[in-house]
């Protein structure tokens, strides 16, 4: 019956937006992660290229891309409608947003990109102009704020919020280190991490909190080694397959951290960094703060269809230590609840885990 449903609205659909609502209801109606329909301009459909870049959509790249390279315009948001209002979801650090001050639970009013400044003849696709977007908070009347956008690869703009996250908190005679993966889909992801806790100005801290929240997944099983851990049991089953065997261990790290750490997670945190989340609550490596993290664990893999446009499918179901994650999650050891609109600007979470 919803099959007859959805197909009587695409016969109905006169637009590719109202046909991609119906793809999009569709999928949802699976009830699994790693599943979803992105058009191109989509936030999401230039950060899944570039993600599998390596793989599945790297034929496709070129023909998308001059120059072959994944690039968008970003003003570094993360946007959430609530009740029907848009909301601040997230900042990343070090983009434009974040240097214009916009605050995570301000509403976003209306948003209009202004005029670009002329300049002279090129071949070059012209810089992208500033947007002025009309902001409020719940008792804080409303503001302007122009904000021009970053024109970047989707992996050097997570790299770039990774370092630009990273400082230290002092806490009743304590130095504790802080730094924000929103992605951990890449290996350089991890060794930029490394570089920050083991070589860089967060070395020298007591503790660390390494916060896991929004983003995408990505990481590998043994990361949980570079923080004294035990890189849990991964294994994947493709249907009509048998399950594969578990992935043989990394070499332990030359270096770890083996001061106290913290880790942060919510309701956006998905896929492989559930696995590191799952790895710190079954070997105690350390207190899990937060909010329940998506219970989005299986294998997916992109499609890049003829309009360009991506087909994102669930492939595999995957176990980690025996146990299935999907549609589960990791529930913290220290819950703490956040209303992004209650907290504009502030963050209880980090404060739970920085205490």
């Amino acid at each position: 019956a919803s099959v007859q449903q959805h197909r009587a609205r695409w016969q109905r659909a006169t637009t590719p937006d109202q046909r991609a609502g119906v793809l999009r209801d569709l999928l949802a109606g699976l009830g699994v992660s790693h599943t979803g329909y992105y058009r191109p301009g989509d936030p999401a459909w230039f950060e899944l290229l570039d993600l599998f870049r390596e793989g599945p959509t790297r034929e496709a790249i070129p023909r998308l891309f001059s120059g072959g390279v994944v690039r968008y315009e970003t003003l570094g948001l993360v946007l959430t409608e609530l009740d029907g209002g848009t909301y601040v979801a997230d900042v990343l650090e070090g983009t434009p947003a974040f240097e214009a001050g916009v605050r995570v639970g301000e509403r976003l009013l209306a948003a209009a990109e202004l005029e670009r400044v002329p300049r002279e003849r090129s071949t070059s696709p012209p810089p992208p102009g500033p947007t002025r977007l009309l902001l409020s908070s719940d008792g804080g009347g409303e503001r302007l704020v122009d904000v021009t956008p970053l024109r970047i690869q989707p992996e050097e703009l997570y790299l770039t919020a990774q370092r630009a996250s990273a400082r230290i908190f002092d806490r009743d005679g304590y130095r504790v280190a802080y730094v924000r993966l929103r992605s951990w889909a890449s290996p350089r992801y991890q060794e930029l991490l490394e570089r920050q806790l083991l070589d860089g100005d967060l070395s020298a801290a007591d503790a660390l909190v390494l916060d896991q929240r929004g983003g995408w997944g990505g990481a590998d099983p043994g990361d949980v080694t570079r923080v004294g851990g035990r890189a849990p049991e991964l294994r994947m089953r493709r249907r009509g397959e048998p399950e594969s065997e578990a992935a043989e261990p990394r070499p332990e790290p030359d270096r770890a951290w083996t001061r106290p750490v913290v880790l942060l997670v919510d309701g956006t945190t998905r896929s492989g960094k559930e696995v590191v989340a799952f790895a710190f609550r079954s070997q105690g490596l350390g207190p899990v703060v937060g909010e329940r993290t998506a219970g989005a664990v299986l294998g997916g893999r992109p499609f890049v269809l003829q309009d360009g446009s991506l087909l994102m499918l669930a492939v595999a179901d995957v176990t980690v230590d025996g146990e299935r994650l999907e549609g589960v999650g990791v529930e913290p050891d220290v819950v703490v609840p956040r209303d992004l609109r209650a907290d504009v600007g502030g963050d209880p979470q980090l404060e739970a885990a920085l205490e």
